[in-house]
């Protein structure tokens, strides 16, 4: 889609003017396009994400995967703008508590 807003409207397309945003499974594949794309995607918005898998249940590989793709690819934050949120009812209030 990007290659081609970029081909047929005026708008700039460096990645510090390019914002990608989503909600539930958008919010998931916001953050993935962000980590993937850090050279394109300057900025995202991940609002109520979809977290597949945080379910609390004993020795839950998922979130520790998560975390550490996270952790290995979130891009450089001097640069790139997150933005996240959540609810706190329906699945949201499953969803593992984070913890400081």
């Amino acid at each position: 889609m990007k290659p081609f807003i970029d081909t047929n409207f005026s708008v700039y397309t460096n990645f510090e003017n390019t914002f990608i945003a989503g909600s539930s499974m958008g919010g998931l594949i916001s953050m993935y396009a962000i980590c993937e794309y850090p050279k394109v995607f300057g900025k995202a918005a991940c609002l109520s994400t979809h977290w597949i898998g945080f379910r609390e249940f004993e020795n839950n590989p998922i979130p520790e995967s998560f975390f550490s793709y996270m952790k290995e690819k979130l891009p450089n934050p001097k640069n790139h703008k997150l933005y996240f949120d959540y609810g706190t009812a329906t699945l949201d209030a499953d969803y593992l508590k984070y913890e400081y």
